[in-house]
Protein backbone atom coordinates (compact mmCIF):
# COMPACT_ATOMS: atom_id res chain seq x y z
CA UNK A 1 0.00 0.00 0.00
CA UNK A 2 0.91 3.52 -0.33
CA UNK A 3 2.91 5.28 2.49
CA UNK A 4 0.59 7.95 4.09
CA UNK A 5 4.11 10.51 4.19
CA UNK A 6 3.59 10.74 0.71
CA UNK A 7 3.20 14.66 0.32
CA UNK A 8 0.39 15.99 -2.52
CA UNK A 9 0.99 18.54 -4.86
CA UNK A 10 -1.91 19.38 -6.95
CA UNK A 11 -1.06 21.79 -9.66
CA UNK A 12 -4.05 23.61 -11.49
CA UNK A 13 -3.10 25.49 -15.17
CA UNK A 14 -5.66 27.88 -15.93
CA UNK A 15 -6.68 27.98 -19.31
CA UNK A 16 -4.24 26.13 -20.74
CA UNK A 17 -4.51 23.48 -23.96
CA UNK A 18 -4.08 20.21 -24.57
CA UNK A 19 -1.87 20.60 -27.35
CA UNK A 20 0.30 23.06 -25.61
CA UNK A 21 1.09 20.24 -23.21
CA UNK A 22 4.67 18.79 -24.76
CA UNK A 23 4.21 15.40 -22.79
CA UNK A 24 6.48 13.61 -24.63
CA UNK A 25 10.17 13.59 -25.10
CA UNK A 26 10.00 13.60 -28.83
CA UNK A 27 7.78 16.42 -28.68
CA UNK A 28 9.40 19.79 -31.40
CA UNK A 29 9.05 21.67 -28.78
CA UNK A 30 10.20 20.21 -25.59
CA UNK A 31 8.58 21.70 -22.38
CA UNK A 32 10.75 22.55 -19.24
CA UNK A 33 8.48 21.49 -17.09
CA UNK A 34 7.17 17.82 -18.50
CA UNK A 35 10.65 17.02 -19.00
CA UNK A 36 11.78 17.48 -15.59
CA UNK A 37 7.95 15.57 -14.28
CA UNK A 38 9.01 12.57 -16.02
CA UNK A 39 8.28 9.76 -15.44
CA UNK A 40 4.68 10.80 -15.27
CA UNK A 41 1.09 8.79 -16.55
CA UNK A 42 -0.50 11.07 -18.89
CA UNK A 43 -4.14 10.75 -19.13
CA UNK A 44 -5.62 12.16 -23.01
CA UNK A 45 -9.12 11.47 -22.91
CA UNK A 46 -9.48 13.86 -19.93
CA UNK A 47 -12.58 16.19 -19.75
CA UNK A 48 -13.33 19.18 -17.66
CA UNK A 49 -16.52 19.72 -16.32
CA UNK A 50 -16.95 23.11 -17.12
CA UNK A 51 -15.32 25.93 -19.54
CA UNK A 52 -14.22 28.32 -17.06
CA UNK A 53 -12.79 28.76 -13.93
CA UNK A 54 -14.94 28.47 -11.10
CA UNK A 55 -17.07 25.59 -11.76
CA UNK A 56 -14.01 23.68 -13.28
CA UNK A 57 -11.81 24.20 -10.11
CA UNK A 58 -14.76 23.58 -7.67
CA UNK A 59 -14.88 19.78 -9.87
CA UNK A 60 -11.29 19.45 -9.38
CA UNK A 61 -11.26 20.50 -5.46
CA UNK A 62 -15.16 18.70 -4.74
CA UNK A 63 -15.06 15.57 -7.27
CA UNK A 64 -18.18 16.72 -8.72
CA UNK A 65 -19.30 17.89 -12.24
CA UNK A 66 -20.18 21.07 -12.52
CA UNK A 67 -24.05 19.95 -13.76
CA UNK A 68 -24.09 18.41 -10.28
CA UNK A 69 -22.38 21.42 -7.77
CA UNK A 70 -24.35 24.02 -10.18
CA UNK A 71 -21.50 26.68 -8.83
CA UNK A 72 -21.23 29.06 -11.47
CA UNK A 73 -22.20 32.22 -9.54
CA UNK A 74 -20.36 33.98 -6.91
CA UNK A 75 -23.51 34.91 -4.91
CA UNK A 76 -22.46 31.84 -2.28
CA UNK A 77 -19.79 29.44 -1.05
CA UNK A 78 -19.16 25.84 -2.97
CA UNK A 79 -20.86 24.30 -0.01
CA UNK A 80 -19.26 20.91 -0.34
CA UNK A 81 -16.38 19.63 0.92
CA UNK A 82 -13.32 19.59 -0.79
CA UNK A 83 -10.09 17.53 -1.12
CA UNK A 84 -8.87 19.62 1.49
CA UNK A 85 -11.32 18.78 3.97
CA UNK A 86 -11.20 15.27 3.25
CA UNK A 87 -7.29 15.34 4.10
CA UNK A 88 -7.72 15.56 7.47
CA UNK A 89 -5.38 15.06 10.46
CA UNK A 90 -1.92 13.69 8.63
CA UNK A 91 -1.76 16.55 6.54
CA UNK A 92 -0.52 20.28 6.53
CA UNK A 93 -2.99 21.72 3.71
CA UNK A 94 -1.39 24.81 2.12
CA UNK A 95 -3.36 26.32 -1.52
CA UNK A 96 -1.88 29.40 -3.26
CA UNK A 97 -4.37 30.37 -6.14
CA UNK A 98 -4.13 32.79 -8.74
CA UNK A 99 -7.56 33.71 -9.95
CA UNK A 100 -10.17 35.76 -8.61
CA UNK A 101 -12.62 33.61 -8.85
CA UNK A 102 -11.04 31.41 -6.48
CA UNK A 103 -10.75 33.97 -3.73
CA UNK A 104 -12.04 33.52 0.08
CA UNK A 105 -16.09 33.70 -1.13
CA UNK A 106 -15.38 30.26 -2.54
CA UNK A 107 -15.49 28.91 1.13
CA UNK A 108 -12.50 26.67 -0.12
CA UNK A 109 -10.19 28.72 2.59
CA UNK A 110 -12.07 26.42 5.15
CA UNK A 111 -10.65 23.36 4.08
CA UNK A 112 -6.84 24.78 4.66
CA UNK A 113 -4.46 25.65 7.18
CA UNK A 114 -3.64 28.52 4.98
CA UNK A 115 -4.97 29.84 1.81
CA UNK A 116 -3.10 32.51 -0.33
CA UNK A 117 -4.67 34.24 -3.55
CA UNK A 118 -2.50 36.43 -5.53
CA UNK A 119 -3.69 38.57 -8.48
CA UNK A 120 0.21 39.06 -10.00
CA UNK A 121 1.88 36.26 -11.44
CA UNK A 122 5.35 36.19 -10.30
CA UNK A 123 3.69 36.35 -6.37
CA UNK A 124 2.11 32.77 -6.36
CA UNK A 125 5.60 31.22 -7.20
CA UNK A 126 7.57 33.13 -4.69
CA UNK A 127 5.33 32.08 -1.86
CA UNK A 128 5.31 28.78 -2.98
CA UNK A 129 8.88 28.81 -2.89
CA UNK A 130 8.38 29.91 1.05
CA UNK A 131 6.01 27.42 1.58
CA UNK A 132 8.00 24.37 0.39
CA UNK A 133 11.21 25.61 2.00
CA UNK A 134 9.32 25.77 5.31
CA UNK A 135 7.42 22.38 4.66
CA UNK A 136 11.01 20.22 3.59
CA UNK A 137 11.14 17.50 5.84
CA UNK A 138 7.98 18.34 8.23
CA UNK A 139 4.86 16.17 8.65
CA UNK A 140 3.47 15.27 5.22
CA UNK A 141 1.54 18.44 2.77
CA UNK A 142 -0.75 18.62 0.40
CA UNK A 143 0.18 21.54 -2.07
CA UNK A 144 -3.25 23.06 -4.23
CA UNK A 145 -1.36 25.78 -6.31
CA UNK A 146 -3.18 27.79 -9.11
CA UNK A 147 -1.42 29.40 -11.53
CA UNK A 148 -3.32 32.26 -14.25
CA UNK A 149 -0.50 32.65 -16.45
CA UNK A 150 -1.91 31.09 -19.73
CA UNK A 151 -5.06 32.61 -18.91
CA UNK A 152 -4.36 36.10 -18.48
CA UNK A 153 -2.21 35.97 -22.63
CA UNK A 154 -4.41 39.03 -22.98
CA UNK A 155 -3.28 41.50 -20.93
CA UNK A 156 -0.18 43.89 -20.52
CA UNK A 157 1.65 41.43 -19.10
CA UNK A 158 1.90 39.17 -22.06
CA UNK A 159 3.93 41.53 -23.52
CA UNK A 160 7.49 40.60 -21.60
CA UNK A 161 6.53 36.82 -22.03
CA UNK A 162 6.81 37.28 -25.91
CA UNK A 163 9.69 38.87 -25.85
CA UNK A 164 11.21 35.92 -23.72
CA UNK A 165 9.79 33.32 -26.95
CA UNK A 166 10.33 35.74 -29.72
CA UNK A 167 13.00 38.11 -28.60
CA UNK A 168 13.67 38.72 -32.60
CA UNK A 169 9.85 39.88 -33.13
CA UNK A 170 8.02 43.34 -32.46
CA UNK A 171 4.79 42.15 -33.34
CA UNK A 172 3.05 41.74 -30.08
CA UNK A 173 -0.36 44.05 -29.45
CA UNK A 174 -2.71 44.08 -26.45
CA UNK A 175 -5.94 42.26 -27.31
CA UNK A 176 -7.26 42.96 -23.93
CA UNK A 177 -10.98 43.40 -23.57
CA UNK A 178 -11.20 42.25 -27.50
CA UNK A 179 -10.48 38.49 -26.18
CA UNK A 180 -13.94 37.57 -25.94
CA UNK A 181 -15.22 38.63 -29.65
CA UNK A 182 -11.86 39.37 -31.27
CA UNK A 183 -13.57 42.34 -32.61
CA UNK A 184 -11.39 45.06 -35.23
CA UNK A 185 -8.65 42.94 -35.28
CA UNK A 186 -7.24 42.47 -38.42
CA UNK A 187 -6.41 39.29 -39.85
CA UNK A 188 -2.34 39.78 -39.34
CA UNK A 189 -3.40 39.91 -35.34
CA UNK A 190 -5.79 37.47 -35.56
CA UNK A 191 -3.22 34.76 -36.39
CA UNK A 192 -0.66 36.50 -33.62
CA UNK A 193 -2.90 35.70 -30.71
CA UNK A 194 -1.91 32.09 -30.74
CA UNK A 195 1.75 33.07 -30.30
CA UNK A 196 1.18 35.25 -27.73
CA UNK A 197 -0.78 32.94 -25.93
CA UNK A 198 1.65 30.28 -26.51
CA UNK A 199 4.65 32.47 -25.06
CA UNK A 200 2.28 32.73 -21.70
CA UNK A 201 2.15 29.22 -21.53
CA UNK A 202 6.12 28.78 -21.86
CA UNK A 203 6.80 31.18 -19.09
CA UNK A 204 4.45 29.54 -17.06
CA UNK A 205 6.21 26.40 -17.74
CA UNK A 206 9.84 27.49 -16.92
CA UNK A 207 8.19 29.35 -13.88
CA UNK A 208 7.03 25.30 -12.80
CA UNK A 209 10.11 23.45 -13.78
CA UNK A 210 12.42 26.00 -10.65
CA UNK A 211 8.93 25.01 -8.78
CA UNK A 212 9.88 21.60 -9.20
CA UNK A 213 13.73 21.92 -8.10
CA UNK A 214 12.14 22.07 -4.75
CA UNK A 215 10.13 19.04 -4.22
CA UNK A 216 11.31 15.47 -3.20
CA UNK A 217 10.24 13.65 -6.06
CA UNK A 218 10.78 10.30 -3.96
CA UNK A 219 8.36 11.96 -1.24
CA UNK A 220 5.67 13.73 -3.01
CA UNK A 221 2.82 12.55 -5.63
CA UNK A 222 2.10 15.23 -8.25
CA UNK A 223 -1.07 15.84 -10.21
CA UNK A 224 -0.96 18.51 -13.09
CA UNK A 225 -3.87 19.18 -14.72
CA UNK A 226 -5.88 22.14 -16.60
CA UNK A 227 -9.04 23.75 -15.68
CA UNK A 228 -10.16 24.22 -19.16
CA UNK A 229 -8.38 25.23 -22.47
CA UNK A 230 -9.29 28.20 -24.97
CA UNK A 231 -10.28 28.54 -28.45
CA UNK A 232 -8.42 30.19 -31.62
CA UNK A 233 -10.64 29.41 -34.36
CA UNK A 234 -12.08 33.18 -35.37
CA UNK A 235 -13.52 31.34 -38.33
CA UNK A 236 -15.72 29.18 -36.72
CA UNK A 237 -16.28 31.48 -33.95
CA UNK A 238 -14.83 29.51 -31.40
CA UNK A 239 -12.64 31.96 -29.84
CA UNK A 240 -11.87 32.29 -25.80
CA UNK A 241 -13.35 30.10 -23.68
CA UNK A 242 -16.75 29.42 -21.46
CA UNK A 243 -20.22 29.52 -23.31
CA UNK A 244 -19.05 26.68 -25.25
CA UNK A 245 -18.25 23.24 -25.05
CA UNK A 246 -16.02 22.12 -27.70
CA UNK A 247 -12.93 19.81 -27.27
CA UNK A 248 -10.89 22.90 -27.09
CA UNK A 249 -12.25 23.80 -23.99
CA UNK A 250 -13.11 20.61 -22.32
CA UNK A 251 -10.46 18.73 -23.20
CA UNK A 252 -7.51 19.14 -21.07
CA UNK A 253 -3.78 17.83 -20.11
CA UNK A 254 -3.98 15.65 -17.04
CA UNK A 255 -0.73 13.94 -15.71
CA UNK A 256 -0.12 12.05 -12.61
CA UNK A 257 3.39 11.24 -10.66
CA UNK A 258 4.08 8.52 -8.37
CA UNK A 259 7.19 8.17 -6.34
CA UNK A 260 9.29 5.61 -7.90
CA UNK A 261 8.85 3.41 -4.25
CA UNK A 262 5.21 4.02 -4.80
CA UNK A 263 3.25 -0.26 -4.91
CA UNK A 264 3.90 -1.39 -7.89
CA UNK A 265 0.15 -2.07 -8.50
CA UNK A 266 -0.88 1.61 -8.55
CA UNK A 267 1.95 1.82 -10.96
CA UNK A 268 0.38 -0.71 -13.14
CA UNK A 269 -3.53 0.57 -12.36
CA UNK A 270 -2.39 4.01 -13.28
CA UNK A 271 -0.68 2.90 -16.38
CA UNK A 272 -3.59 0.53 -17.92
CA UNK A 273 -5.82 3.65 -16.98
CA UNK A 274 -4.13 5.79 -19.56
CA UNK A 275 -6.15 4.56 -22.55
CA UNK A 276 -9.37 5.17 -20.78
CA UNK A 277 -11.69 8.39 -20.70
CA UNK A 278 -11.73 10.34 -17.50
CA UNK A 279 -12.64 13.58 -16.12
CA UNK A 280 -11.42 16.17 -14.30
CA UNK A 281 -13.53 15.30 -11.23
CA UNK A 282 -11.76 11.79 -11.02
CA UNK A 283 -8.60 13.83 -9.80
CA UNK A 284 -10.27 13.52 -6.02
CA UNK A 285 -10.80 9.90 -5.74
CA UNK A 286 -7.56 8.92 -7.23
CA UNK A 287 -5.73 11.00 -4.80
CA UNK A 288 -7.31 9.93 -1.77
CA UNK A 289 -6.88 6.37 -2.68
CA UNK A 290 -3.14 6.38 -3.43
CA UNK A 291 -2.56 8.00 0.57
CA UNK A 292 -5.27 5.32 1.57
CA UNK A 293 -7.62 8.10 2.23
CA UNK A 294 -11.80 6.66 2.39
CA UNK A 295 -13.25 8.22 -1.11
CA UNK A 296 -16.43 9.46 -0.43
CA UNK A 297 -19.97 8.13 -2.40
CA UNK A 298 -21.09 11.12 -2.86
CA UNK A 299 -19.28 11.91 -5.81
CA UNK A 300 -19.47 12.35 -9.36
CA UNK A 301 -15.37 11.02 -9.97
CA UNK A 302 -14.27 7.93 -9.60
CA UNK A 303 -10.55 6.73 -8.71
CA UNK A 304 -8.28 6.04 -11.72
CA UNK A 305 -7.16 2.77 -9.73
CA UNK A 306 -10.27 1.14 -9.71
CA UNK A 307 -10.24 -1.69 -13.03
CA UNK A 308 -10.24 -0.30 -16.26
CA UNK A 309 -13.09 -2.77 -17.27
CA UNK A 310 -15.51 -0.25 -14.89
CA UNK A 311 -15.40 2.95 -16.96
CA UNK A 312 -15.89 1.80 -20.54
CA UNK A 313 -19.86 3.03 -20.73
CA UNK A 314 -19.23 5.75 -18.63
CA UNK A 315 -20.47 9.49 -19.34
CA UNK A 316 -18.72 12.17 -18.41
CA UNK A 317 -20.97 15.66 -17.86
CA UNK A 318 -20.13 19.34 -18.50
CA UNK A 319 -22.41 22.29 -18.46
CA UNK A 320 -22.22 26.16 -18.37
CA UNK A 321 -24.96 28.14 -17.04
CA UNK A 322 -23.13 31.30 -16.92
CA UNK A 323 -22.00 31.96 -20.63
CA UNK A 324 -23.18 31.03 -23.88
CA UNK A 325 -21.37 31.96 -26.56
CA UNK A 326 -23.13 33.05 -30.47
CA UNK A 327 -22.28 32.02 -34.07
CA UNK A 328 -21.84 35.79 -34.02
CA UNK A 329 -19.11 35.58 -31.71
CA UNK A 330 -21.18 37.02 -28.61
CA UNK A 331 -21.02 35.66 -25.34
CA UNK A 332 -23.93 35.86 -23.51
CA UNK A 333 -23.55 36.41 -19.75
CA UNK A 334 -26.05 36.05 -17.31
CA UNK A 335 -24.07 38.33 -15.40
CA UNK A 336 -25.09 42.12 -16.98
CA UNK A 337 -22.09 43.89 -16.27
CA UNK A 338 -19.47 41.26 -17.74
CA UNK A 339 -15.67 41.40 -16.88
CA UNK A 340 -13.12 41.79 -19.91
CA UNK A 341 -15.46 43.02 -22.68
CA UNK A 342 -16.57 46.64 -23.81
CA UNK A 343 -19.18 48.44 -23.07
CA UNK A 344 -20.61 47.90 -26.28
CA UNK A 345 -20.63 44.11 -25.98
CA UNK A 346 -22.37 44.95 -22.41
CA UNK A 347 -24.87 46.78 -23.95
CA UNK A 348 -25.84 43.70 -26.64
CA UNK A 349 -25.68 41.38 -23.68
CA UNK A 350 -28.22 43.49 -22.25
CA UNK A 351 -30.32 44.00 -25.06
CA UNK A 352 -30.73 40.62 -25.57
CA UNK A 353 -31.57 38.57 -22.14
CA UNK A 354 -34.61 41.75 -22.12
CA UNK A 355 -35.77 40.88 -25.88
CA UNK A 356 -34.79 37.77 -27.62
CA UNK A 357 -34.37 35.35 -24.40
CA UNK A 358 -35.16 34.59 -21.43
CA UNK A 359 -32.94 32.08 -20.42
CA UNK A 360 -29.88 29.78 -21.85
CA UNK A 361 -28.68 26.46 -20.72
CA UNK A 362 -25.45 24.55 -22.29
CA UNK A 363 -24.55 20.92 -21.24
CA UNK A 364 -22.70 18.04 -22.77
CA UNK A 365 -22.61 14.35 -22.50
CA UNK A 366 -19.49 11.83 -23.40
CA UNK A 367 -19.39 8.87 -23.61
CA UNK A 368 -15.76 8.28 -25.74
CA UNK A 369 -15.63 9.15 -28.45
CA UNK A 370 -19.32 10.74 -28.91
CA UNK A 371 -20.22 13.74 -27.40
CA UNK A 372 -23.43 15.22 -27.39
CA UNK A 373 -24.22 19.13 -27.24
CA UNK A 374 -27.67 20.33 -26.19
CA UNK A 375 -27.61 24.23 -26.37
CA UNK A 376 -30.94 25.66 -25.33
CA UNK A 377 -33.02 29.32 -25.09
CA UNK A 378 -36.10 29.99 -23.38
CA UNK A 379 -37.34 32.66 -25.76
CA UNK A 380 -40.78 35.30 -25.10
CA UNK A 381 -43.73 34.00 -27.15
CA UNK A 382 -43.22 36.42 -29.81
CA UNK A 383 -39.43 35.44 -30.81
CA UNK A 384 -41.28 31.69 -32.28
CA UNK A 385 -42.76 33.42 -35.14
CA UNK A 386 -39.46 35.03 -36.21
CA UNK A 387 -38.55 31.25 -36.95
CA UNK A 388 -34.97 30.98 -38.97
CA UNK A 389 -33.43 34.90 -38.49
CA UNK A 390 -33.66 33.98 -34.58
CA UNK A 391 -31.89 30.51 -34.87
CA UNK A 392 -29.56 31.55 -37.35
CA UNK A 393 -28.23 34.15 -35.08
CA UNK A 394 -28.89 32.12 -31.64
CA UNK A 395 -27.21 28.39 -32.82
CA UNK A 396 -23.96 27.16 -34.08
CA UNK A 397 -26.05 24.34 -35.41
CA UNK A 398 -29.84 24.40 -36.45
CA UNK A 399 -30.26 20.92 -37.85
CA UNK A 400 -32.42 19.51 -35.65
CA UNK A 401 -33.57 22.18 -33.81
CA UNK A 402 -36.50 20.75 -30.97
CA UNK A 403 -39.15 22.68 -29.60
CA UNK A 404 -40.69 22.76 -26.26
CA UNK A 405 -43.27 25.00 -25.61
CA UNK A 406 -41.01 27.84 -25.19
CA UNK A 407 -38.00 26.46 -25.07
CA UNK A 408 -35.29 26.02 -28.19
CA UNK A 409 -33.06 23.34 -28.39
CA UNK A 410 -30.12 22.43 -30.75
CA UNK A 411 -28.83 19.10 -31.00
CA UNK A 412 -24.91 18.66 -31.78
CA UNK A 413 -23.43 15.02 -31.49
CA UNK A 414 -19.75 14.02 -32.67
CA UNK A 415 -17.22 11.86 -33.06
CA UNK A 416 -14.36 12.94 -31.39
CA UNK A 417 -11.95 10.28 -32.99
CA UNK A 418 -13.04 10.57 -36.69
CA UNK A 419 -13.93 14.11 -36.07
CA UNK A 420 -11.44 15.50 -33.47
CA UNK A 421 -12.23 19.23 -34.59
CA UNK A 422 -16.06 18.51 -34.21
CA UNK A 423 -17.24 20.12 -37.48
CA UNK A 424 -19.42 17.89 -38.65
CA UNK A 425 -22.97 16.96 -36.79
CA UNK A 426 -23.83 13.50 -36.64
CA UNK A 427 -27.24 14.26 -36.21
CA UNK A 428 -27.45 16.73 -39.46
CA UNK A 429 -30.81 15.46 -41.56
CA UNK A 430 -31.81 12.91 -38.81
CA UNK A 431 -35.46 12.69 -39.36
CA UNK A 432 -37.68 13.31 -35.83
CA UNK A 433 -38.42 9.35 -36.24
CA UNK A 434 -34.62 8.57 -36.11
CA UNK A 435 -33.21 11.14 -33.30
CA UNK A 436 -34.05 8.72 -30.28
CA UNK A 437 -31.87 5.85 -32.05
CA UNK A 438 -28.85 7.79 -33.02
CA UNK A 439 -28.24 9.59 -30.17
CA UNK A 440 -29.04 6.29 -28.02
CA UNK A 441 -27.32 3.69 -30.24
CA UNK A 442 -23.78 6.26 -28.71
CA UNK A 443 -24.72 7.31 -25.24
CA UNK A 444 -27.15 4.79 -24.29
CA UNK A 445 -30.29 5.70 -22.50
CA UNK A 446 -31.51 8.87 -23.46
CA UNK A 447 -33.66 9.43 -19.78
CA UNK A 448 -30.63 10.01 -17.79
CA UNK A 449 -29.18 13.20 -20.23
CA UNK A 450 -31.41 15.73 -18.32
CA UNK A 451 -31.72 19.76 -19.34
CA UNK A 452 -32.22 22.12 -17.01
CA UNK A 453 -33.43 26.06 -17.46
CA UNK A 454 -35.48 28.29 -15.78
CA UNK A 455 -37.05 26.30 -14.04
CA UNK A 456 -37.90 23.81 -15.88
CA UNK A 457 -36.46 20.03 -16.07
CA UNK A 458 -36.67 17.99 -18.96
CA UNK A 459 -34.92 14.36 -20.48
CA UNK A 460 -33.05 14.51 -24.07
CA UNK A 461 -36.24 11.39 -24.63
CA UNK A 462 -39.08 13.58 -23.56
CA UNK A 463 -37.51 16.64 -26.35
CA UNK A 464 -36.10 14.12 -29.12
CA UNK A 465 -40.38 13.45 -29.13
CA UNK A 466 -40.86 16.37 -30.21
CA UNK A 467 -40.80 17.35 -34.13
CA UNK A 468 -37.85 19.82 -34.76
CA UNK A 469 -38.69 23.48 -34.99
CA UNK A 470 -39.46 25.56 -38.39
Amino acid sequence: MAQPSYNLVLIVADTYRKDNAALSPAAELRSPFFDKLQPFYAFDRCFSSAPWTLPACASILSGIDSSSHGYFFHDRPLGRPTLGRYLNGKFQKVAIVNNRNLREFTGFPGDFDKYWYYPKHEEPFDRARQVLTDTAGKRPFFFFFHTNIPHDYFREVSRDYYREMFPDDHDWFLLGARVGTWTGLPAQQRAKVRSIYDASTRHMEEQLAAFLELIDLDQTIICFVADHGEGFDYDRARIHHGGRLHDDLLRVPMVLRLPGGAPREYHEKLAAAQEQSCGIVDILPTLLQLVEYTVPESISGRSLLEPVSTGRNRILVAEDKRYLYRPTRQRYNVNLRGQNTSLWSRLKNLAAQKTLIRGFNLKAYIRYPYKLIITSYHHPPYVSSLGTLVAENLFFSRDPLVQLEDIILSLELFDLEADPMESHNLLSGTSRLSLRNEIGDRLGDLTHMVVDIVGKTFSVETAVQRAPAQ
